[in-house]
C-alpha cells in the first residue's frame, strides 16, 4: 500500500513539473482569416457564412483534442451579426487551417443598416476571436475590412432625370365668366437627394427640387408619389406632401413666373432590409433597385402628373462584404419617362372661334381677358 502511495505521489510531482514547464515555455498560437468566406445555405429563414481560418502553433508539440477552444464573432460596426465556437480543437505544430461556420442573425440586419447610414454609408467588418487553453486565454482581431456604399448619390444621379419641362392635360375652367381651356406647364430644376432622419423603423430620404411656374396663373404646390423596390422587395411606397424651403407668396401655391424650392420626405422601411439582404447575397451581393416616381399637381380640380406616366429608374448596387469576384458591371442606367406627354386636345389641333373652345391665351389676345 505504501509503495502505491509513493508511486502516486511521484507521478503527481512529475505531471505538475511537466505542466509547470509547459506553462513557462508555452508560446501563444496566432490566428487569422484566410478568406472571410462565402454565403451558404441561403433561405428565407437562414443565411450561413463559411470562412477559412489559419492557426499557427509555434510550439514544438501539437495541441491535442480537449486542449484548445476557439470562439469567434462576425461584427459590422460593432453589431454582432454572427457568432460561433469550435470546442476541443486539435492543432498540429506549425500552420493549420480550420473551417468556421456561422449563421447570420438576420434580425440584426436593420440595426446594421441604421448604423451604416449614420456612419455616412460606411461600415467596418471585424472578426474578434478568443482562444482558450488550460495554460492561457487571449483575444485577437482576426479580420478587419472597410465597406462603403453611395446609395444616396446614386438616387440623386438617377432621379435628377426628372428635371425638365412638362405640359399638363387640357383643363376646362372659367375666367371672367368665360369658359376657357388651360394647359398648365411646370419646370423642374436642381434635383437633390440626401439622407434625413434615421430611426429604428425608418430611413428618411430627403428629395429637394425647384419647381418653376411659367403660367399666367398660380398653381398649387405638388405632392410626390412613388415606390421603391430592391430586388423586387418593396421598401417604400409613398405619397409625400411638399415642404417649401423658400417663403411662398400664398401658402400652398406657386405664383405666376415664380420658382419655389420644395422638399419631399420619403421613408424606407428598415424592417424590410433583412428580406432584401437575403436577395442581395443570393445574387452575389448585387441588387437592382427600381424606383417609380412622379410629381402630382391638382389644378382646377384636375390631376396633372409630371411625367404623365411616371418616371422609371433603375439603380444598380454592388457590395463586397464577402464576395470579392464581382460578377456585375455596375452602371448608372438613369430614369426614363413611361409616357412623355399628355395627348393634345382638340383645341390645339383646330382654330375654332367659339368661346367654349378658346384657350386662356386666345381670350387675352382678343382683349377679353386681362
Amino acid at each position: 500500500m505504501n509503495n502505491l502511495l509513493i508511486a502516486g505521489l511521484a507521478a503527481t510531482m512529475i505531471f505538475a513539473g511537466g505542466a509547470g514547464y509547459m506553462a513557462m515555455n508555452f508560446e501563444k498560437p496566432s490566428f487569422g482569416i484566410v478568406d472571410m468566406g462565402d454565403w451558404e445555405n441561403i433561405s428565407d429563414d437562414s443565411i450561413k457564412v463559411v470562412s477559412e481560418a489559419w492557426i499557427h502553433n509555434p510550439n514544438s508539440l501539437g495541441l491535442s483534442v480537449g486542449f484548445i477552444d476557439v470562439g469567434y464573432e462576425a461584427e459590422i460596426n460593432d453589431i454582432s451579426l454572427a457568432e460561433g465556437k469550435v470546442d476541443e480543437v486539435s492543432i498540429e505544430s506549425g500552420n493549420n487551417t480550420k473551417t468556421l461556420e456561422t449563421e447570420l442573425r438576420q434580425g440584426r440586419i436593420p440595426d446594421w443598416w441604421v448604423s451604416h447610414l449614420e456612419n455616412g454609408e460606411n461600415s467596418t467588418v471585424s472578426v474578434p476571436v478568443e482562444i482558450n487553453t488550460p495554460v492561457t486565454s487571449f483575444s485577437v482581431e482576426a479580420f478587419s475590412k472597410e465597406i462603403s456604399t453611395n446609395i444616396s448619390s446614386r438616387i440623386e444621379n438617377s432621379l435628377e432625370s426628372i428635371e425638365g419641362s412638362y405640359t399638363g392635360p387640357g383643363i376646362e375652367t372659367t375666367r371672367s365668366g368665360l369658359s376657357v381651356e388651360i394647359r398648365p406647364e411646370i419646370e423642374v430644376r436642381d434635383f437633390k437627394a440626401s439622407w434625413g432622419d434615421i430611426s429604428e423603423q425608418e430611413s428618411e430620404v430627403l428629395m429637394d427640387m425647384k419647381v418653376h411656374n411659367p403660367n399666367s396663373y398660380p398653381i398649387p404646390t405638388p405632392s410626390f408619389g412613388g415606390r421603391a423596390d430592391l430586388n423586387n422587395v418593396t421598401v417604400a411606397n409613398w405619397t409625400a406632401n411638399s415642404e417649401p424651403l423658400t417663403e411662398l407668396a400664398e401658402e400652398g401655391m406657386i405664383a405666376p413666373g415664380e420658382t419655389e424650392e420644395l422638399r419631399f420626405r420619403v421613408g424606407l422601411k428598415n424592417q424590410r432590409m433583412d428580406d432584401w439582404l437575403e436577395t442581395h447575397v443570393r445574387n452575389r451581393e448585387y441588387t437592382e433597385a427600381e424606383i417609380d416616381a412622379q410629381l402630382i399637381f391638382n389644378v382646377e380640380g384636375e390631376e396633372f402628373k409630371a411625367p404623365a406616366g411616371g418616371m422609371e429608374c433603375i439603380i444598380q448596387i454592388q457590395t463586397d462584404i464577402l464576395v470579392d469576384d464581382k460578377q456585375h458591371s455596375v452602371e448608372n442606367k438613369g430614369c426614363e419617362p413611361k409616357n412623355e406627354a399628355y395627348p393634345e386636345t382638340e383645341n390645339e389641333e383646330s382654330t375654332g372661334t367659339d368661346s367654349g373652345n378658346r384657350t386662356e391665351q386666345d381670350l387675352v389676345d382678343e382683349g377679353l381677358l386681362g
